[in-house]
């Protein structure tokens, strides 16, 4: 088993990008690690983003399809 820690940077700012192909999801976050993930019918269901128990603020968010 491989497994790579989300490394908390010190000003707690992440750079995320989500790349998606048919029911595939991977999440990169700060060029560090990426998590996988497989979700059927990814494009009939809505997404969120949210904190648990925290507070989130969401900015420069750009959507690209690549076709």
């Amino acid at each position: 088993l491989n497994f790579t820690p989300l490394i908390v940077p010190e000003n707690k700012v992440f750079d995320v990008k989500i790349v998606i192909e048919k029911s595939v999801c991977v999440m990169y976050i700060n060029n560090n690690v990426a998590f996988t993930n497989r979700i059927y019918k990814m494009d009939q269901n809505p997404w969120y983003i949210f904190s648990d128990d925290g507070r989130i603020v969401v900015s420069d968010v750009v959507v690209n399809k690549i076709p």
